[in-house]
């Protein structure tokens, strides 16, 4: 969460208020009204964040899967506020990485990928997440790109082959900033370098 927010919120004050304002505006659908917004999708989405919305007289707690509808949409009636946003604690022996594709620092990302790693006591991944954004309506994982890593022991080859899964489980919509096959290719790309962040920061670790 920390290294994404240094990404993907810059120094000017629209940018710090970012947070606030997707917390206070939630209702009208503005979550990815700013750069940060997206980032901070792809983050809840990795680590299954539990969003916690209040209506009239009742609340109610969902996953980023059933809250995130796709681009500047999310499944909140006009009556209800996102209150609280909760992340999981990192287990022990994890790394993690972040990485992003924009034309300048503070743009929204043309593609943004994050990955978790954990090792267990043999020093093989014992769990996974990987997530990717800016390839499809909305952030989502990548359960192929996990199923490849738990069990085996980090390598190169292990990082290669988990990217590799990324193209055919994304659905990436083209737009001026890039085509459907340049997002397809950079969400495996980023996917592969933010691996390797996550895996070099758990063998320093």
């Amino acid at each position: 969460m920390a290294q994404a927010s240094t990404l993907i919120i810059d120094s000017n004050a629209e940018s710090r208020d970012a947070l606030a304002r997707i917390v206070k505006d939630a209702g009208h659908a503005v979550l990815a009204a700013a750069s940060a917004a997206e980032g901070l999708a792809l983050v809840a989405t990795l680590l299954d964040a539990e969003l916690t919305i209040q209506g009239k007289g009742k609340s109610r707690t969902v996953g980023p899967a059933d809250f995130f509808e796709g681009v500047m949409a999310t499944r909140i009636d006009e009556d209800e506020i996102l209150t609280q946003v909760s992340f999981p604690v990192i287990p022990p022996r994890s790394g993690y990485g972040f990485r992003e594709l924009c034309i300048r620092h503070g743009d929204f990302a043309i593609v943004a990928a994050a990955a978790q790693v954990t090792l267990s006591e043999n020093g093989r991944y014992a769990a996974a997440r990987v997530a990717v954004s800016g390839a499809g309506a909305k952030a989502l994982r990548i359960r192929g790109a996990e199923e490849v890593l738990v069990g085996e022991i980090g390598s190169a080859q292990v990082l290669d082959a988990a990217a590799a899964r990324v193209p055919g489980e994304v659905e990436p919509i083209g737009d001026l900033k890039g085509s459907e096959a340049y997002r397809r290719e950079m969400a495996k790309v980023f996917v592969r370098r933010a691996l390797e962040d996550a895996w070099s920061m758990v063998k320093e670790n």
